[in-house]
């Protein structure tokens, strides 16, 4: 059993509010702790909401040591993978051996020390995850 349309409307309108919502760049953040808030109000404010899977920065994390701060799942069946860290921090041999891995499966892992990193990488892969779709969606018109 499903909602009305006219229910479904409203939260679409209601949910959808949140992605216009500004974020104003930050050339640099101080705490990690912060910029991590703000990639996942970022993420949760899209439509349809960007999944992701956070590592705690809270404490010590229960995932893989070294693994990335960040997975977040794109529309379009792409992810991008951030390790965060503040304008002076370092990587340690655990990330950087994660993301050697990680490359030589393919994938990349971003190191991001702004906001500002952040927007520009989604928006480069939400580019590429919009095309990709649009591809999709031609191959099945064609194959009609």
């Amino acid at each position: 059993m499903g909602i009305p349309t006219h229910q479904f409307l409203a939260m679409a309108q209601r949910l959808a509010r949140g992605k216009n919502t500004v974020f104003k760049p930050n050339p640099a953040e101080e705490r990690e702790v912060a910029l991590h808030e703000r990639i996942k109000a970022y993420c949760k404010a899209q439509w349809p909401v960007w999944m992701f899977i956070h590592a705690r920065s809270d404490r010590q994390s229960t995932i893989a040591v070294g693994a990335p701060d960040f997975v977040i799942f794109l529309p379009g069946g792409h992810v991008v993978c951030l390790e965060c860290k503040t304008r002076t921090g370092k990587l340690t041999a655990e990330q950087k051996a994660w993301a050697y891995q990680m490359n030589v499966l393919g994938h990349t892992v971003h190191e991001v020390r702004s906001f500002e990193q952040f927007l520009n990488i989604v928006n480069i892969q939400k580019g590429y995850a919009e095309k990709a779709w649009r591809a999709a969606q031609q191959r099945k018109e064609e194959g009609k």
